[in-house]
């Protein structure tokens, strides 16, 4: 007989599940329907696309694999749709997975929500979302490589690690997490080896996509990033992009912060590194190339707005003039 724990328990994954596939259902329409990233897949896929897109070529490589497996029957796009339902519904149950160890359920669940709230504004919503095949797959490999670092499975790592960085190059930004959540540990000779091999695999990895696609050019967009960030170059465009990252939940998570374990606190070091790259090499304004942090950022709002909400329930009945009554 199952007890009341185990129930609640049990309804708390139907409801997760649940919520992951009514998200993944929209989501793979409007892959769909959009087309936003069908010319790119078939780029990758016969070699010509422009660089660096053609070394993230494995979640690219799955669309392709789809396809194929289709049969004639199944298109490209068809097949992108289907890898994004997969994808998505995956990462949504797999973060509920993650935080739940570290949170209670109330605040995993709420995260989870806002969670889609931030990839509905990146990949479902116009007129911003947009997005490619392996902005559905890196936020599932942070997942990964999080809880890999949590929980000292270093098998995990070093089988996620490599496959990650042929599918986004950002996943070198968890490295100084790892070191930095080693050595707090007390395990300094550990967080030296460690960091050492994970790089040594990152470059690697780099190394070869690099030959295997070479003439890779660096574009530095820092430049265009000052313009628009400073300066309103495109009007109100690129601030609304900003402002709606996370689903504007990043303004409650500093409320949030002191209430994070230091695990979780730590791997905000991965997202100061983002900014400080993205904003050299990339569209900060994008939306979709912040979401693998929401992993992080978003269960901090979700305590930062409780916090936010029971400093309002204090101070209501000053601001407003009432009086409790004896």
């Amino acid at each position: 007989m199952l007890t009341d724990e185990r129930k609640v328990s049990l309804g708390s994954r139907f409801g997760v599940a649940v919520f992951a596939l009514a998200l993944a259902a929209p989501t793979a329409y409007a892959a769909m329907a959009f087309g936003d990233g069908h010319d790119m897949v078939n780029h990758v896929l016969t070699g010509t696309a422009s660089l660096p897109f053609q070394q993230r070529i494995l979640s690219y490589l799955a669309v392709g694999g789809v396809h194929v497996l289709g049969g004639g029957a199944l298109s490209l796009p068809s097949a992108e749709s289907i890898f994004y339902f997969f994808a998505c519904a995956s990462l949504f149950y797999l973060f509920y997975f993650l935080l739940r160890d570290y949170f209670d359920r109330v605040t995993s669940l709420w995260s989870v929500f806002f969670m889609g709230g931030t990839l509905a504004m990146a990949w479902i919503m116009p007129p911003l979302s947009f997005r490619y095949p392996h902005d559905a797959t890196t936020p599932i490999f942070f997942i990964g490589l999080t809880h890999a670092i949590f929980t000292r499975r270093w098998r995990l790592w070093y089988l996620l690690l490599p496959l990650a960085m042929l599918n986004r190059e950002t996943v070198v930004v968890l490295l100084p997490c790892l070191f930095v959540i080693e050595w707090l540990r007390g395990n300094k000779k550990e967080a030296w080896i460690h960091a050492v091999v994970s790089l040594v695999v990152v470059l690697g990895m780099k190394a070869f996509v690099v030959w295997l696609f070479s003439g890779a050019p660096f574009i530095f967009m820092l430049d265009r990033n000052i313009l628009v960030l400073f300066f309103g170059m495109r009007g109100w465009w690129p601030h609304l992009g900003i402002l709606s990252v996370y689903a504007g939940l990043w303004l409650a998570s500093p409320w949030g912060f002191s209430r994070l374990p230091r695990e979780m606190k730590v791997m905000f070091l991965a997202l100061a590194l983002a900014v400080v790259l993205m904003f050299t090499f990339a569209n900060i304004n994008e939306t979709r190339v912040w979401c693998e942090y929401g992993i992080y950022v978003v269960p901090a709002g979700v305590l930062g707005l409780g916090r936010l909400r029971k400093s309002l329930r204090r101070f209501g009945p000053s601001l407003t003039g009432s009086k409790d009554k004896a």
